[in-house]
């Protein structure tokens, strides 16, 4: 979900059109559902005995440490961002803000096709 903090509305007097300005402010619902997963799921464990979330926790820090490490110019604040107007997975949203050099509104349209 998108909100707007802290919103100032214009109205364009001839084309009774409105503006928003303000902070954007996106929801992460995948943190959450990872969360109450978390919070209700059984012990991890397989039938080898072998810990699975220690297994899953691994995998999740290579795929952080790739984006991440490759390229230090890339913002949190935009990934997040294009993965939520665009609707696109976290190494899409990276890939194509590389592509189109850590130009956020850039990435958002091509993603989007708008």
């Amino acid at each position: 979900m998108i909100t707007i903090e802290k919103p100032v509305i214009y109205k364009h007097k001839e084309t009774n059109t409105f503006f928003f300005v303000g902070n954007i402010k996106t929801d992460d619902y995948l943190t959450e559902s990872a969360n109450l997963f978390k919070k209700f799921a059984p012990d991890g464990k397989d039938e080898a005995g072998k810990d699975d979330k220690k297994k899953l926790e691994e995998v999740k820090e290579e795929d952080e440490d790739e984006d991440e490490a490759e390229d230090p110019n890339i913002k949190e604040d935009d990934v997040q961002q294009i993965m939520s107007q665009a609707s696109v997975e976290r190494k899409q949203a990276v890939k194509a803000l590389k592509e189109n050099n850590y130009d956020v509104v850039e990435t958002i349209v091509n993603l989007t096709g708008i």
